[in-house]
């Protein structure tokens, strides 16, 4: 499971805990809402099909009692259609609620898209039959870098971006190579024009 790390001096310290919420007010109790083949994290927007009824519920809780937010929690095993307590990771992220929508054919389905705001280690969660409750803690991962060590970790970023920058530019050049070798395979007839221009399309 992927980790984002934040990097921050010790005079972001004071102001990390004010963004919990808007209105300054701890969080430790929300609406669980479990998702399988993803994960989310702070700061990410993304747009999810909520199906599973405890989900439903989780998502209808957290917008009428709850300010529209909701702790998403990632299963470990995606395969799994029950929403297990000992399937779930102990680490999530607290979201809100940017907007929901009705599925254009399935009536049980809804679409629900959302944006990460912070990490958050789950103590206890609590199965209420029709969905589930999660006490959490604010969990951030800070790491404190000297600036040697910042120099270091910049450095190796820009030399990975350059390297996949160029891996890119090699793949476009290959797929422009064949698409030039598979006109002149296909130029030999009329017919064969026009399959070659609607592959390429």
């Amino acid at each position: 499971m992927l980790m984002r790390l934040i990097v921050r001096s010790d005079s972001d310290d004071s102001t990390a805990k004010d963004d919990a919420t808007e209105d300054n007010t701890v969080e430790d109790y929300l609406p669980l809402l479990a998702l399988r083949d993803v994960v989310v994290y702070p700061h990410m927007q993304i747009a999810l099909f909520v199906g599973r009824a405890p989900s439903v519920k989780a998502v209808e809780l957290a917008q009428a009692e709850y300010g529209n937010k909701v702790l998403v929690v990632a299963q470990k095993d995606s395969l799994t259609e029950d929403i297990d307590q000992d399937n779930l990771y102990q680490y999530g992220t607290v979201c809100r609620i940017v907007s929901t929508m009705p599925h254009d054919s399935d009536e049980n389905c809804i679409k629900v898209l959302i944006e990460g705001q912070y990490r958050a280690r789950v103590d206890a969660i609590e199965d209420h039959d029709e969905l589930l409750m999660a006490n959490f803690e604010r969990a951030d991962l800070d790491v404190s870098m000297d600036e040697s060590q910042q120099k270091n970790t910049i450095q190796a970023l820009t030399t990975y971006l350059k390297a996949m920058r160029m891996r890119v530019c090699v793949m476009r050049v290959s797929s422009l190579a064949w698409q030039n070798v598979l006109m002149i395979c296909l130029s030999w007839s009329t017919s064969s024009q026009r399959v070659c221009r609607w592959i390429l399309i």
